[in-house]
């Protein structure tokens, strides 16, 4: 593509010539070694099609990609935090079935699907939030709830079963044996312990979020990491393929490393253990 294959004005000479000077010449083996050394370093290479570093593309695309999984993981704890602790306090209840449904909504739901029909209800009959996010402020928010609601049926649902399970143990019995108010003890005892499961699965939505905005970005034509993905395999720019691929895979394991270090802070006993 560079010597101009597509437009047939290239050359044996041009190729071979291109080949050296991009260190394709040698072995699979010294080429990979090549990118690791410079990866370490913070070089990821030069894109084809933009003929720019691959790493300010990757930085300025990160950002917003970073910004719509911050607020897609706050609506999905907002949304699924609330329902799940609703059904799991009444449990058996229509607050607990109508909980559940919702939940069920947002585990089954194909993420496209509900982007288009947030995009035809919101957008285009109430026309209360513009439906490509651009550069707005209000134009996070259609992405946001889109990814966040995804999630929120997960974290419900396993907000509910953890509440559920926290309610019988002995401790929360013998708390309001002793005369403390049962506000406090569904806050202080019941919901903090019940959190730890939740905040797990949290991390891990969140890390999806952060590699998986790909259909969200293209949807609601929001310039991010996942839509540069996208336009780079269209283009076949490498490079900036394989940049992309390793931010997002550190990125994914640098959430579950502090998702680990905040179960300390949560529950002592692992802080003594």
């Amino acid at each position: 593509m560079l010597a101009g294959a597509e437009a047939g004005v290239t050359t044996p000479e041009r190729i071979a010539e291109l080949r050296k000077s991009m260190g394709l010449d040698r072995p699979l083996y010294l080429q990979y070694g090549g990118f690791i050394v410079h990866a370490l370093r913070g070089d990821l290479g030069q894109s084809i099609r933009f003929q720019a570093p691959v790493n300010d593309l990757i930085f300025v695309a990160s950002l917003q990609t970073f910004q719509l999984s911050l607020a897609g993981m706050a609506a999905a704890l907002l949304i699924g935090i609330p329902l799940g602790f609703i059904a799991g306090l009444y449990e058996n209840s229509w607050a607990d079935s109508a909980a559940m449904v919702v939940s069920l909504l947002g585990v089954s739901m194909p993420l496209f699907w509900l982007a288009l029909l947030l995009i035809l209800a919101v957008s285009i009959h109430l026309q209360w939030l513009p439906a490509i996010s651009g550069g707005q402020p209000r134009g996070i928010i259609l992405p946001a709830l889109t990814l966040g609601f995804v999630a929120a049926g997960l974290i419900s649902r396993l907000m509910r079963a953890s509440l559920i399970e926290a309610l019988r143990h002995d401790y929360i019995r013998t708390a309001l044996a002793k005369g403390l108010r049962w506000r406090a003890v569904m806050a202080k005892h019941a919901l903090k312990n019940a959190l730890i499961p939740v905040i797990t699965v949290a991390g891990l939505q969140f890390g999806g979020m952060l590699s998986g905005a790909v259909i969200t970005e293209t949807v609601f034509s929001r310039p991010g990491l996942g839509s540069l993905i996208v336009k780079a395999i269209l283009w076949h720019d490498y490079p900036l393929i394989q940049g992309a691929v390793l931010l997002t895979s550190v990125s994914y394991v640098l959430v579950n490393l502090l998702i680990d270090v905040l179960y300390a802070w949560i529950d002592p006993r692992i802080k003594y253990a």
